[in-house]
């Protein structure tokens, strides 16, 4: 739940890419956007399988708290809080 809370709100985040002209989206910013979400995304069959590994598992984290988190107090507060729905 936590992985396609993180995803959901990632993909609306992308949104900003598009935010002066929907036809003529920033590049650089929605492929940024699109990348996390595809690891975001592509780790959740792991972590549904139990096939994921304790060094993957830290640097999806890691990922995350960098690029969703990235200092907003805001944002590292909902990541904390998401977790311990997880839990």
């Amino acid at each position: 739940m936590f992985l396609a809370r993180v995803a959901h709100n990632s993909a609306v985040d992308a949104r900003t890419a598009c935010c002066e002209d929907y036809d003529h989206p920033d590049g650089v910013r929605l492929r940024k956007y699109n990348e996390f979400v595809h690891r975001v995304t592509g780790y959740i069959p792991h972590v549904r399988d139990g096939s994921e590994m304790a060094g993957p598992d830290d640097s999806v984290m890691a990922m995350i708290f960098e690029a969703y988190g990235a200092g907003d107090n805001r944002r590292q507060k909902q990541l904390a809080d998401w977790l311990q729905v997880a839990e």
